[in-house]
């Protein structure tokens, strides 16, 4: 038998980014859209990069993983652990401009 593996999760709603309990990321989705307007997540030119519509029912958008500080990006990628925690890693660590 064959265990399946999914994909760690790579897009959220602000709600969903409230819930994760990451440090350095607000516990509210008052909190985490202040964050993202300061930042500046949701520019238009970062669209389909830092943010996309949402299809599902209520729309809005949904952010990814890259607009999170790289605390809060390892912390995610230390719960999704499996096989993808390596090339997670080693994607992180290019971004940074070190070595994997």
């Amino acid at each position: 038998m064959t265990a399946t593996t999914q994909r760690p999760q790579r897009w959220f709603t602000l709600r969903e980014i409230a819930e994760l309990g990451l440090d350095g990321i607000p516990g509210t989705r008052e909190g985490v859209q202040a964050m993202a307007e300061r930042e500046g997540w949701n520019r238009p030119a970062l669209e389909g990069f830092a943010w996309r519509h949402r299809d599902a029912q209520g729309g809005g958008r949904e952010f990814s993983v890259r607009c999170l500080p790289v605390e809060a990006q390892v912390a995610l990628m230390v719960r999704a652990g499996g096989p993808h925690l390596v090339s997670l890693l080693a994607a992180l660590c290019t971004r940074l401009g070190g070595r994997p």
